[in-house]
């Protein structure tokens, strides 16, 4: 998991030197992109997001845990600006936060 986490991550990293090649209004448009790529999934996220939950309960976690999983429309809002604003304009940022993970089998 790790070793797939940190290719991604290393494409980001790649794109990243694109991004800061583009103009503010190429960036605009990027995160506009996005913003509709999710809003546009917004209910297939949702969907996936009950069947989490409804496997959490199935193993018995516990219900801080299954407060943690649950998205609401609120929390949705909070992970696109979270995601579009930061992940995209800052991806080093992130590297650096996994870089130091445990190996995982």
């Amino acid at each position: 998991m790790k070793f797939l986490l940190l290719k991604l991550l290393e494409k980001t990293k790649e794109s990243s030197y694109e991004i800061a090649s583009l103009s503010v209004k190429q960036k605009k448009d990027i995160l506009n992109d996005l913003a509709s790529i999710l809003f546009d999934r917004k209910k297939a996220i949702f969907e996936a997001n009950m069947k989490d939950i409804f496997e959490a309960n199935t193993n018995g976690e516990n219900s801080a845990f299954i407060d943690r999983l649950t998205i609401s429309g609120k929390t949705f809002q909070n992970m696109i600006h979270i995601l579009l604003h930061r992940v995209l304009l800052f991806p080093r940022l992130f590297l650096s936060l996994f870089e130091s993970l445990p190996e995982t089998s």
